[in-house]
């Protein structure tokens, strides 16, 4: 892009605002019980589909070793489990493998089950779905998604998940101010959920998901990207989804351009999450402002909502004097 071409892109920025969402628990309810449901039905889809890698007897102990899912990406998970493992018992990393790798052959090789799983991930993202012994760990990730990803899938209905309160009716009118205003509203997701789950979702609300989806499946092997060091609150992820919306957009940018491009897009630009640690904290680290969804009223942790221009709301039908501010 030239010179002057590039300072007219970054004028038609003025008329652009960026509303960037973290998914579970912030745009949807995924980590609520539901009716005929004994476990919290996340809780429960990790706990099957780590039944199906490993020993049922062993899963409570493993999961309890490591302080249970603490809201982690999956491979965050898989690798405080071989670690904690190997830390209590010598040998244990590579027993845990063996298992794992026994498992894979013995229940996901058949043809019908591994065209399922494959359905789970769109096609070229995440890690190869086969068997790598340089790299067991990441089959082992890809294992856990997948498997967890057939059984929460099936569970989307009326009472799973449910919208996170207000937002249904805040993002549909969020879309027809857009229209009628001539302010493009570009809305994005960045969640360590998964793109097929996030999309049926809004499909099963009949309200149109955000084309920006940056989820843990664009993140496993993903070429260039430490899959464990690029989680929240990293704010590379907010980066990816900048460049996202510029491909989409089909402008080149060079490095410098793209830093400049930066500056004038994050003052535009807003995140919203539930965690206060790993949404809170990946804004305040990216230079955005930060919307708290906080409809349990907890206590405020921490400094990162005293920066200037945050918020903290608890319905999403509330926030729209804050939408205007990001106007300005």
């Amino acid at each position: 892009m030239t010179q002057a071409e590039f300072r007219q892109f970054l004028e038609l920025l003025k008329q652009i605002v960026f509303w960037f969402f973290d998914f579970d628990g912030t745009i949807a309810h995924t980590f609520l019980h539901v009716p005929n449901e004994e476990d919290n039905i996340v809780a429960e889809a990790y706990r099957q589909a780590l039944n199906t890698i490993w020993d049922v007897r062993i899963i409570s102990e493993l999961l309890d070793a490591v302080g249970g899912l603490q809201n982690r990406a999956p491979g965050e998970l898989i690798r405080a489990i071989l670690e904690r493992e190997e830390k209590d018992s010598k040998g244990g990393r590579q027993r845990l493998i063996a298992q794992a790798k026994k498992s894979f052959n013995d229940r996901y090789l058949g043809e019908l089950m591994h065209v399922r799983l494959a359905a789970c991930v769109p096609p070229g993202k995440g890690f190869p779905w086969v068997w790598d012994d340089k790299n067991p760990e990441q089959t082992m990730t890809e294992f856990l998604v997948r498997a967890k990803l057939d059984d929460l899938l099936d569970k989307i209905g009326p009472h799973y998940p449910t919208p996170c309160p207000g937002f249904w009716h805040f993002y549909c009118r969020l879309q027809e101010y857009g229209s009628k205003t001539g302010i493009t509203i570009v809305p994005g997701i960045i969640s360590s959920g998964h793109e097929v789950f996030i999309q049926r979702t809004f499909g099963f609300w009949e309200i149109k998901c955000p084309s920006l989806l940056l989820t843990d499946d664009d993140l496993r092997g993903a070429p260039g990207i430490d899959y464990l060091q690029a989680v929240k609150p990293n704010p590379v992820l907010v980066d990816m989804l900048y460049q996202q919306w510029l491909h989409s957009q089909n402008i080149v940018l060079s490095d410098s351009q793209f830093r400049k491009f930066k500056t004038v897009a994050k003052a535009r630009t807003t995140y919203f999450g539930d965690d206060i640690n790993k949404d809170g904290c990946l804004a305040q680290k990216a230079g955005i402002r930060f919307g708290h969804f906080n409809p349990n009223h907890d206590p405020d942790q921490g400094n990162v909502l005293a920066e200037q221009g945050n918020f903290v709301f608890f319905d999403w039908r509330l926030i729209w004097p804050e939408f205007f501010k990001c106007l300005t």
